[in-house]
């Protein structure tokens, strides 16, 4: 029988100290606290990225609506037809390489016509022109940008008048670029002549 009592009172509540007890809450409430914490933590970081994401939805909203319009004439015919873009390794994996051709009704290169490179991630348009710049033999273009996020970019030619007007011999082609794909960060375009190219 005593040894009966000994077990009751081990497991009676009033056996534990107030400062067990006091402590005992205070475990419970800082673990409630801390899991409110975490949860909260979680929700508000979501709540940031999905605001984070449509600020970023907008702007490239925002960007595209003013320079990834279509620069080309509403109706006609253009004088050259384009073929790709063709993917595959740069010499590199730090950016991303647009380079092609244009050439003639003849097959042969054309020299001097205005290429017109823009898009995602870039500051400005480029314009370069054919069968100009280091390494770069007649007729060919060559455009790099830094860095190997998505991204979609746009390539145009055009012939520039004595004026500065530009009229653009073909509609734009776009590119697209997988983030961190190094097997595919070159782009080729071929741009070929298959009319003549009619005056201002």
């Amino acid at each position: 029988m005593r040894q009966k009592a000994i077990l009751v009172n081990h497991f009676d509540p009033n056996h534990y100290s107030k400062r067990y007890k006091r402590a005992l809450t205070f475990a419970i409430l800082l673990f409630l606290g801390t899991l409110t914490a975490s949860v909260l933590i979680m929700i508000l970081s979501t709540a940031d990225r999905h605001s984070l994401e449509d600020d970023y939805q907008a702007t490239l909203t925002a960007v595209f609506a003013t320079v990834a319009v279509n620069p080309t004439r509403p109706t006609g015919d253009f004088s050259f037809r384009s073929t790709g873009p063709t993917y595959r390794a740069a010499d590199s994996c730090d950016g991303h390489v647009l380079s092609g051709l244009i050439r003639d009704q003849a097959g042969d290169p054309l020299d001097a016509l205005v290429v017109q490179v823009w898009g995602d991630y870039v500051a400005e348009r480029q314009m370069i022109r054919s069968g100009e710049g280091t390494g770069v033999l007649p007729g060919q273009w060559r455009v790099e940008v830094f860095g190997l996020m998505a991204r979609r970019m746009w390539v145009q030619i055009a012939v520039q008048d004595d004026d500065g007007t530009l009229r653009y011999l073909a509609p734009p082609v776009v590119v697209s670029f997988a983030a961190s794909d190094c097997a595919r960060n070159h782009a080729e375009i071929i741009f070929d002549q298959v009319a003549a190219v009619v005056g201002p």
